[in-house]
């Protein structure tokens, strides 16, 4: 529960010391989703394999993405 309250602080802080309109608007929108149970949240998976570790010298060969079923027994 401590965890929860530090996220939300955290990005209370961030969303309004920001000096880019745009990003502090994604950020407000992030807010508004933390006060809402999880089934309820849309959430999209995404998953990057690249031929190494290094991203400044090895590329992403495949991206996937999951969008997962929100009906989750939480």
């Amino acid at each position: 529960m401590l965890r929860y309250y530090f996220i939300k602080a955290h990005l209370h802080y961030q969303c309004y010391s920001c000096k880019d309109k745009l990003l502090s608007s994604y950020l407000k929108a992030c807010l508004t989703l933390l006060d809402k149970p999880l089934k309820e949240i849309p959430l999209l998976a995404l998953d990057f394999e690249m031929t190494g570790l290094d991203p400044e010298t090895y590329v992403i060969v495949e991206i996937a993405s999951i969008v997962p079923d929100n009906q989750l027994n939480i």
